[in-house]
């Protein structure tokens, strides 16, 4: 994988595996709640946009394609 395609993200991603492994998963729970928060909000973005669909509000056209991925993090 090239250097400029990690993002800090997957870094961080990596770091938790670690420590969660050698048996410091507690001290993640704060980042484990903040995983499942931001995964409710992406599927309630996701319903939402879903739910315009048809009703003539294209201004939204450009967010459907994105979804909550393209919500700054």
């Amino acid at each position: 994988m090239a250097r400029d395609a990690v993002s800090p993200e997957t870094v961080f991603e990596h770091l938790y595996a670690i420590f969660r492994d050698a048996d410091f998963g507690k001290e993640f729970d704060p980042y484990e709640a903040a995983l499942t928060t931001r995964a409710e909000a992406e599927k309630k973005v996701a319903q939402a946009l879903d739910s315009t669909v048809g009703e003539g509000r294209d201004r939204y056209a450009g967010l459907l394609e994105l979804g909550a991925q393209g919500l700054p993090g």
